[in-house]
């Protein structure tokens, strides 16, 4: 960029693009980007990515034509010819790599635990029991599940 007295980065770029200066800051960035390409192509890329991002939030569904759809956007512009400089393609890396991450995580599963279900089932056949006699209680528990108790009353042996 040039070497005026007034210097010009990147992220006084991205200020103004996101409308955070006052109105002398705006002016003097105004008056850089006017003598300065690299830095108005970079305010390009920065509009670019944002609507990109915008067009990627404003989908009610975004599925997987989409997404492959979004990042063959990003992809084009980072390859599109004119010779960026390190700060462009930075600059724009970053924003692909945004663009990628917001939509990964919008189509990520936000429960990430997986559920298992427990059997504690158990099933009798058939009791054999040496005793002339045994007796057999079936109540149901308040939770739905039914205990088995088995009372013999034998002679211990």
């Amino acid at each position: 960029m040039n070497d005026n007295k007034f210097k010009l980065t990147e992220e006084l770029l991205q200020r103004y693009y996101d409308g955070e200066l006052d109105e002398s800051g705006n002016r003097l960035v105004e008056q850089a980007l006017a003598e300065d390409s690299q830095a108005a192509a970079l305010l390009e890329d920065f509009r670019a990515v944002g609507n990109l991002l915008r067009a990627a939030a404003d989908s009610t569904a975004p599925d997987q034509l989409t997404a492959r759809r979004t990042w063959e956007a990003i992809d084009s512009e980072l390859r599109r010819p004119g010779g960026k400089s390190g700060l462009r393609r930075n600059a724009a890396w970053l924003g692909a790599v945004a663009a990628a991450a917001a939509i990964v995580l919008y189509l990520s599963p936000l429960n990430f635990v997986p559920t298992v279900q427990a059997s504690n089932e158990l099933e009798i056949e058939d009791i054999d029991c040496n005793y002339a006699s045994f007796m057999l209680l079936q109540p149901e528990a308040e939770n739905g599940h039914t205990i088995i108790w088995i009372n013999d009353p034998g002679d211990g042996e």
